[in-house]
């Protein structure tokens, strides 16, 4: 039987400050947070994704190809929600939806996905967590950890994500449906 001490058993200490929160090693070290504080509870999503440079590097190439295939009419790649359950994922559409906004066509990206607008903000954010040197991407990283944080939009934003979702399956299963499967 082993015995452990209460300075080893830091996942029951309770968290007294939230100031380390917006503090930013050049390493991002996490070793010494607790695993309340380490996952999504704060609702910061959006900077969890930036402070991964692979992670955002892959997310950007990945629509950016998608993306421009839509941009000049060739098919992209099938969504794997759609082809094993053949129903709408929660995403479905937004590439569309995002296309149409660039070129200028509100009316169509309404009905293809109305987050679009979100989205992109956030898949810009993402590219910048690609492109920008370490200082300004740190920058970055507090500036969208501390929005998160203090508003919980990462979180709320799912929860609408999900909602909008349902609302359209559920309520506008035809048009949806005929819309999304085209």
């Amino acid at each position: 039987m082993t015995v452990v001490s209460c300075a080893e058993r830091q996942i029951f200490k309770p968290v007294r400050s939230r100031k380390h929160l917006f503090s930013v090693d050049s390493k991002f070290n996490m070793a010494n947070t607790t695993w309340l504080q380490k996952g999504f509870d704060q609702g910061a999503v959006l900077s969890k994704l930036i402070k991964d440079r692979a992670v955002c590097i892959t997310i950007t190439s990945f629509a950016a190809v998608q993306t421009g295939l839509t941009y000049f009419g060739m098919n992209g790649w099938i969504c794997p929600f759609r082809h094993y359950l053949s129903c709408p994922c929660p995403g479905c559409g937004l590439t569309r939806a995002s296309v149409a906004m660039v070129k200028g066509d509100f009316k169509e990206m309404l009905a293809y996905h109305a987050l679009a607008p979100f989205f992109l903000v956030g898949l810009i954010l993402i590219a910048l967590g690609a492109i920008l040197p370490s200082g300004l991407r740190e920058r970055l990283i507090l500036f969208v950890e501390r929005i998160e944080v203090k508003t919980g939009l990462g979180i709320i934003f799912c929860g609408v994500l999900i909602a909008y979702w349902l609302i359209r399956l559920l309520f506008f299963t035809n048009s949806y449906m005929n819309l999304v499967m085209s």
